[in-house]
């Protein structure tokens, strides 16, 4: 094991002045028992020997900017001998200091740190354009240099576009991570306080928003949920149209999924909900044309016929058979109060919603003298029958389903 003693972090360091403007000095991975770090010492004579470079780099750039802008060839040629003689000049210095190196950068007219648009080529020497950098690249910049207090001033985009617009080493990853997390946690902790107050659903929810609602379910107890579901309804319900009362169980069925399709308009009706399901929904206008013209060639007939019990197919009507039967044993039960099965039948467990499908003489011998006469009065048909109703074409079985019922009719 090796013990390393930290003066400070990376970022206390900059709050202390590292990596002021000039600073020479790196930043590099530290390996404990691997990196060698030499001990640094002063050097005057090296740091007065840079300097004297600048000045010279400085004094080049200014007899270059006096020959580029010159008023008339004496001017011009003047100023490029002085140019000339500090070249010479920086030639001479670098001998003398051979650990010194010639940036031509620095000798250029605005030596690196002007726009592209503002620089003055040199004669005989094309015009360097820099690339253009981004906001985003900015902000990965910012990300890079920046203390714990510029993270937090970014914006979540800014973060967001930092990370995508270029490489960032794990520390600087990290900075964004714990940001991310922190943010988080805040945003969590003020809805939880904004949703549950004092650890219950707010009383109030009308300005509560759709996202808030739907993250409240993920939280909330079942008698809450039953609040937020209300809610959701009375933003989002329609008015629906009263069921019908015709008389004719299939009749009422098939009117009540018009009145459904008319209230759900521009939606197709029923028969076309399916007619697009390969299709991936998009939401714009292409779409819901394509859906309102397939559901519109399903509800036509070669003769436009409109009257949708001709257009209904086998497959469809075996779905709306079993809506049929539930419609059926729900409104049974409700008139003969619970009682749908006699003793024997009861005793065995039978399921009364198996009555209101199959044979019917299977059904009466476990049928309560109760559903009996509601039958008698309502109605009942096997699925032979129904479909032969709802598609208007002959079944096979319907006629034996009829005689059956009949039968069992006359029994009583």
């Amino acid at each position: 094991m090796v013990t390393v003693h930290v003066a400070g972090s990376l970022d206390e360091a900059r709050q202390k002045g590292l990596q002021h403007p000039n600073c020479r000095h790196s930043v590099s991975a530290y390996t404990p028992g691997l990196t060698r770090v030499d001990d640094a010492e002063p050097d005057p004579d090296g740091y007065e020997a840079g300097q004297r470079q600048r000045e010279i780099e400085r004094t080049i750039r200014k007899y270059k900017r006096r020959a580029a802008t010159a008023l008339n060839d004496r001017d011009r040629a003047a100023a490029e001998a002085k140019t000339r003689q500090w070249q010479a000049a920086m030639r001479q210095h670098l001998a003398d200091h051979p650990d010194l190196r010639r940036n031509r950068v620095r000798e250029q007219d605005g030596a690196g740190n002007l726009p592209p648009e503002q620089r003055t080529p040199q004669r005989g020497q094309a015009s360097q354009q820099r690339p253009e950098v981004t906001p985003e690249q900015l902000d990965n910049a910012r990300v890079w240099s920046g203390d714990d207090r510029t993270i937090r001033e970014m914006t979540d985009d800014q973060l967001a576009g930092a990370v995508g617009s270029g490489p960032m080493d794990a520390r600087a990853l990290a900075r964004v991570e714990a940001e991310a997390d922190r943010r988080d946690l805040d945003d969590l902790a003020a809805r939880a306080d904004r949703l549950f107050p004092g650890g219950h659903l707010a009383g109030d929810l009308a300005d509560v928003g759709d996202d808030d609602l739907a993250w409240a379910i993920q939280h909330a107890t079942a008698d809450e949920v039953l609040r937020i579901a209300a809610e959701m309804d009375r933003r989002d319900g329609i008015p629906l149209p009263p069921p019908a009362a015709t008389g004719n169980a299939v009749d009422d069925l098939l009117a009540d999924r018009d009145a459904l399709a008319e209230a759900m308009d521009p939606a197709p009706d029923p028969a076309g909900w399916g007619a697009l399901a390969d299709e991936q929904p998009a939401h714009d206008e292409a779409f819901w044309d394509a859906v309102m013209k397939a559901a519109a060639a399903r509800a036509r007939g070669e003769d436009g016929d409109q009257d949708e019990r001709h257009l209904i197919t086998r497959r469809e009507a075996r779905a709306l058979y079993d809506e049929y039967v539930w419609r059926q044993y729900a409104d049974a039960e409700d008139a003969c109060n619970g009682y749908l099965l006699n003793r024997k039948a009861k005793a065995a467990g039978v399921d009364p919603g198996s009555l209101f499908s199959g044979p019917a003489r299977i059904a009466y011998a476990r049928a309560s003298d109760e559903l009996k006469e509601w039958w008698a009065e309502h109605g009942r048909l096997t699925q032979a029958e129904f479909i032969e109703q709802v598609t208007g074409k002959t079944q096979r079985w319907a006629a034996g389903a009829r005689h059956n019922e009949s039968d069992q009719q006359n029994k009583r």
